[in-house]
């Protein structure tokens, strides 16, 4: 009987090596490898914001989103506890609910390197900004909880405009707003009578809001004495129109200590004197040389 033998084209290699080699796992697989890894990452991806989420939560639509562009989603579109999928359009409960599961799960098979690539690359740095705006968040907050006045006005900002990972919440931004006032801050005072004026944070209160306004007036705030200006010029907010007034406290903008005004504030006060009053030549350059940096 013939024996069949292994060739040997010259390379050191027989025509079995060669076979061995092509069904061995190794190197070859990396290419698939990489399709499944972004095969993967899509199945986390935040339907809006095309992202890997950095807060899921699970909707009940059944697919996880951004926690933030979810909550806003319902916030534009959202009616009686109902909305709209994002994904599918029906009408589904607008009710929330915290998918750790899948944020554990997501954390893990990034840090393991199982899925990578651009949105892992952006994850990872959101994840990041995330962490440091906690950190500063909580700095801010140790430092108001202590007794600083400048910190509780900053925790008022923080929760009026929903910074540093923080919701907006105009009544915890009152509440800070009114403690840095009664701490001595002549800014936060003025925000606090502002939150009253405007019905933010607190039930609408005329006459509560312009007292707020004057003490801080009183404390230096040219805001303060911007908006009782404002007021005495059309007659609003619980006060009569009075000219006089007006021009008294325009005129007290330009020498108050406590730079806080608007520019647009501060450019209505001197258009304003110039037209009312008879030294207002003289008091639009005190404007000019007092202005905030």
């Amino acid at each position: 009987m013939a024996t069949k033998r292994a060739t040997d084209d010259g390379d050191g290699r027989t025509d079995q090596s060669r076979k061995e080699r092509k069904t061995r796992p190794g190197k070859g697989r990396s290419t698939a490898g990489a399709g499944n890894q972004d095969d993967l990452s899509e199945e986390y991806v935040c339907p809006i914001t095309m992202e890997l989420p950095i807060d899921p939560v699970l909707c009940a639509d059944g697919r996880c989103y951004e926690r933030s562009a979810i909550e806003e989603h319902i916030r534009r579109n959202g009616q009686n506890g109902m909305v709209r999928s994002p994904l599918t359009n029906v009408e589904i409960s607008a009710q929330l609910f915290p998918a750790t599961l899948v944020r554990n799960t997501l954390s893990r098979l990034i840090e393991k390197g199982v899925v990578n690539g651009e949105r892992v690359d952006a994850w990872k740095a959101a994840h990041q900004q995330q962490e440091n705006d906690r950190k500063r968040f909580e700095g801010i907050k140790a430092a108001a909880e202590k007794g600083s006045a400048c910190a509780m006005e900053d925790m008022g900002s923080v929760h009026e405009k929903g910074l540093y990972g923080q919701q907006k919440d105009d009544a915890k931004s009152y509440h800070w707003f009114l403690r840095g006032g009664r701490a001595g801050s002549a800014g936060s005072m003025t925000r606090a009578a502002i939150c009253h004026v405007n019905g933010t944070g607190v039930k609408r209160n005329y006459v509560r809001g312009m007292c707020m306004a004057h003490q801080a007036a009183q404390m230096g705030s040219e805001h303060a004495c911007s908006i009782i200006a404002m007021a005495h010029a059309v007659g609003k907010w619980g006060m009569e129109k009075d000219e006089a007034e007006a021009v008294y406290w325009y005129k007290r903008v330009g020498v108050s200590r406590v730079k806080d005004t608007p520019e647009a504030c501060r450019e209505r006060g001197q258009a304003y004197l110039a037209a009312h009053d008879n030294d207002a030549r003289v008091v639009v350059d005190l404007l000019g040389a007092n202005g905030a940096n």
